[in-house]
């Protein structure tokens, strides 16, 4: 009997091991077998993956090369699921024009990074409210920044005057060496420039480039965009967030949601209805009007700091990333950069300011802009959306809830919109004389529908105008045995280009004394 009750004793453990196994398993089956059972037999084509997990462990990374690669064997519509997340990509031109453009009422919500629904509110927030949250926040925004433009210092006047800044640090970081040839990586001043314009906008001031708090602000920035992804394991288990695999992220979050609180509640204390700074004073005022007269509003003073905050992000991060590949491609060619220079001279001189009437003639520049976002759009899977209800896109059911993304990384490398796609040709966006555009769907680096970019216009401008002070001033190369590096791998929501150093030579002596006369 001892023996016995021994050495059932002794299998116990293992037989508790063994059926717990088993019946995770089980329900884990189960469960895919119920969804499988569950799932609308006429969703668009794509491929079965496990359960719970979805098709997840099998989806190449980055997330677009992977489901351009789907795009290859299903079509320009597909459908899979990530984790247990119902996701459609669209993958071709006739696919978003179909959903975002002909059934804009149903795919304009936004679907929340699951990051940002665990660390941050929804209301106030601009990028990722829905409905009329949504319309009056994106309104209140536009006009905005059109006042701004307007009724404000000039916002050409400010891109140009921080134009000058960023080429006075370029020349200070190349003449820390006594050869004034020093390599040196760009991407801190060319983002504390960007940033400076959005500041300008939303905070009424901008920061030095040695500034320590802000650099570590901006460091923050790229870091909390970087750690988004469409496919990540949060799908699976969100109480992973609360795990040290998250720390960072968490932390991230919190650091800008309090340099951005702290901003809001200075303008609070020192607000003067008749002198607006920027923005953050027009949204005050505005939702005190609203309040003084009883008018039902989404536009809540506690809720500023949220929309402020999604307008930072986005406008320091998405430009930054743009230019620095600008940057790259025109290294990589130098005979197309020093075309552009020829063009700039002719057309701007060399000591007046630039203005962004001079972009009607200077189109290779426009046009090389283009090519570049073509090749490498800063957002690659657009902004994700999320179905409002059950619809039929090309006779296929898209449930509602459905997680909407658009492969625009995709779309502009596809040899059915483009010839050669993946060669670097700005000449393609050009009539035969290169006097007038040529317009092409397939172009879409700010997404598609009723949710394109609030600030693509000031983005353009800005783009522009740094472009030209820049290469009128310096001709940009890489440090000697260097090579342009191009690879996306590591690319998730944003697709920023790896870390690289520039050298510069000064070929405008006269841009030089009229940019510091300018500024001082």
């Amino acid at each position: 009997m001892y023996s016995m009750t021994s050495y059932i004793g002794g299998c116990l453990p293992s037989l508790t091991i063994q059926t717990v196994l088993i019946g995770s398993v089980s329900a884990l089956f189960f469960t895919w077998l119920v969804g499988i059972y569950r799932t609308p037999r006429n969703l668009p084509p794509g491929p079965v993956g496990l359960p719970l997990l979805g098709y997840m462990p099998f989806l190449q990374l980055p997330p677009f090369k992977g489901f351009a690669r789907l795009a290859q064997k299903y079509g320009g519509l597909i459908s899979v699921r990530l984790g247990p997340m119902l996701t459609v990509v669209l993958n071709d031109v006739d696919a978003v024009k179909q959903s975002l453009v002909k059934e804009a009422d149903v795919f304009t919500d936004r679907n929340v990074p699951i990051e940002y629904s665990l660390a941050l509110p929804l209301e106030g927030s601009l990028a990722f409210s829905s409905g009329d949250q949504w319309k009056e926040l994106r309104k209140f925004v536009a006009t905005a920044f059109r006042q701004f433009e307007v009724e404000h210092e000039k916002l050409e006047s400010v891109i140009v005057r921080e134009s000058d800044r960023l080429c006075r640090a370029f020349h200070d970081e190349a003449t820390k060496d006594p050869s004034g040839r020093r390599p040196f990586d760009p991407h801190h001043i060319i983002n504390n420039a960007v940033s400076n314009i959005i500041c300008s906008i939303c905070f009424g001031r901008s920061y030095e480039y040695s500034d320590p708090e802000f650099h570590r602000i901006l460091t923050v920035v790229g870091n909390s965009f970087r750690s988004l992804s469409p496919s990540g394991w949060l799908l699976v288990c969100r109480g992973l967030y609360y795990t040290p695999l998250y720390r960072q992220v968490r932390l991230n979050l919190a650091t800008l949601e309090a340099f951005i609180r702290a901003i809001v509640q200075q303008h609070r204390e020192t607000f003067d209805p008749d002198n607006l700074r920027d923005i953050i004073d027009m949204y005050l005022l505005e939702v005190r009007r609203l309040d003084e007269e009883g008018i039902d509003t989404h536009l809540k003073e506690a809720n500023i700091w949220r929309g402020v905050f999604d307008i930072f992000l986005a406008a320091s991060e998405s430009m930054t990333s743009a230019l620095r590949w600008i940057l790259l491609y025109l290294i990589d060619n130098p005979d197309l950069q020093s075309k552009i220079r020829s063009d700039i001279l002719r057309i701007v001189g060399p000591s007046r300011d630039p203005a962004i009437t001079d972009r009607d003639q200077l189109l290779l520049l426009e046009a090389t802009c283009m090519e570049v976002l073509r090749l490498r759009p800063p957002a690659p899977m657009g902004g994700p959306r999320q179905t409002r209800r059950d619809v039929l896109v090309n006779n296929h059911f898209i449930p509602e809830g459905t997680l909407v993304l658009t492969n625009v990384w995709y779309i502009h490398q596809d040899p059915e919109n483009w010839h050669d796609p993946t060669r670097f040709d700005p000449t393609r966006f050009l009539t035969a004389d290169g006097k007038d555009f040529v317009k092409n769907p397939a172009f879409m680096p700010y997404g598609a529908g009723r949710r394109l970019c609030v600030g693509d216009r000031i983005a353009r401008m800005q783009m522009f105008l740094f472009l030209t002070s820049m290469l009128r001033r310096f001709e940009f190369s890489l440090p000697e045995g260097a090579s342009a590096d191009f690879g996306v791998d590591g690319g998730n929501f944003t697709l920023s280009a790896a870390p690289f150093k520039i050298s510069i030579r000064e070929v405008n002596s006269k841009s030089s004394r009229a940019s510091s006369s300018n500024c001082e």
